[in-house]
């Protein structure tokens, strides 16, 4: 008969957010790849709608705050538990 405590994986909390996010991982990853797919078409689009020129320096800016943003909102997930 062992004395030693037996560990329980799910014991942590943080453990369980973890496994619970790891589905989500792969989501990430697939986003990514249909973002970049469709990232420069549909801003070469919007762009021109919202009275902006079309130019590759204007996608990049504009995309720019996009990234941005969307790295913002990512960090604010990982900091929610807290």
């Amino acid at each position: 008969m062992s004395t030693s405590k037996e560990l329980d994986p799910f014991e942590s909390k943080s453990s369980v957010r973890f496994l619970g996010c790891v589905p989500a991982l792969d989501d990430g990853w697939n986003g990514l790849f249909v973002y970049s797919l469709v990232f420069v078409p549909a801003l070469d689009d919007l762009l021109p709608k919202s009275g902006i020129s079309r130019t590759t320096a204007n996608v990049g800016y504009y995309g720019g705050l996009l990234a941005l943003f969307m790295i913002g909102y990512g960090f604010a997930l990982a900091w929610s538990d807290r």
